[in-house]
């Protein structure tokens, strides 16, 4: 605009200086909100961190330690794992309790001296009430090498962005009311126990490769800890639902085979299977949009001819 021969500045409208005012204290404002520790994503992160390093340092024992009875660590997996998820907790809680007091976020390096320090602390106690016979000389390197792998893995995981929690219970994108809860439900269980099938069944490969297994045993175990990698990978990366269908079709595939093939050879194993599979069926009817539009119509006839 021309103005007595002069070219005028252009003026912006008083409002828009307030809404980017407001803008940058509503971006502020969430960022202290996700910096804030908070307690459920702390305490979830110390259970997954604690148990899978436990079952880590269970494999490794198996593998360095061959034996005979290495097959107990499979029936005692449940004790292992929540031995595991209580350690890692108590280390949770020091270190959500030093973020607490800082009112923020504490470093990452930090978190992992605070671990190491928390680990030693419940060793000595261990040993204190819990007195018991020396075992067979381990090295140093060992003794070193695993207490800084338990604190860097600590450090590194409690206290970051990582939700243990959200990822297992994680639905569809298009997550509703009414499809949040099927979604959640139907993720946890099949997660969880594909999870746990998965360090069962790497337990027994190996221990098969250790005693006389026959071939026949051993390529079982191979084909099932196979198919549980692939399951993993499918139903904890987050992606469409026509994907997750296509990539679920030859998963679950091989499953369909031997119980159709050896069913009368499968004893109480049928069982568990169909539940297996009756578990991911939900899992993927939970993630389709149409079930909720079918499970409306239903509820409305529903309430047509047998309530109103």
């Amino acid at each position: 605009m021309i103005r007595n021969g002069a070219t005028a500045t252009h003026q912006r409208p008083p409002y828009i200086y307030g809404e980017i005012l407001s803008r940058s204290a509503y971006t502020a404002e969430t960022d202290k909100r996700l910096d804030r520790p908070r307690f459920g994503v702390y305490i979830a992160q110390g259970v997954a961190t604690g148990a899978v390093l436990e079952f880590l340092f269970v494999v490794i024992q198996i593998i360095t330690v061959p034996d005979g009875y290495n097959f107990l660590f499979v029936y005692g997996l449940p004790v292992i794992l929540g031995f595991g998820a209580g350690w890692g907790t108590v280390k949770a809680l020091v270190i959500w309790t030093c973020a607490r007091l800082a009112h923020r976020r504490v470093p990452w390096l930090i978190r992992c001296l605070i671990a190491a320090g928390v680990l030693t602390g419940l060793t000595r106690v261990f040993d204190v009430f819990f007195p018991h016979e020396p075992g067979p000389p381990v090295s140093l390197s060992w003794i070193v090498g695993s207490a800084v792998f338990t604190a860097l893995a600590c450090g590194i995981v409690i206290g970051s962005s990582l939700n243990p929690w959200r990822a297992v219970v994680r639905g569809a994108d298009f997550i509703v009311a009414r499809s949040a809860f099927l979604a959640g439900v139907t993720g946890f269980i099949l997660r969880l126990f594909i999870v746990y099938a998965f360090m069962a069944f790497v337990m027994i490969m190996i221990c098969f490769t250790q005693v006389n297994s026959t071939h026949k045993e051993v390529v079982w175990a191979i084909l099932i800890v196979g198919h549980l990698t692939a399951a993993l990978l499918v139903v904890f990366i987050r992606m469409p639902f026509w994907l997750l269908l296509i990539l679920s079709v030859p998963v679950t595939a091989p499953v369909v085979m031997v119980v159709a093939e050896f069913q009368h050879k499968l004893d109480w194993w049928f069982y568990p299977i169909i539940g297996y599979l009756a578990v991911w069926i939900a899992f993927l009817l939970a993630r389709w949009r149409h079930t909720y539009s079918a499970l409306a119509v239903i509820n409305d006839e529903i309430h047509y001819y047998l309530i109103d």
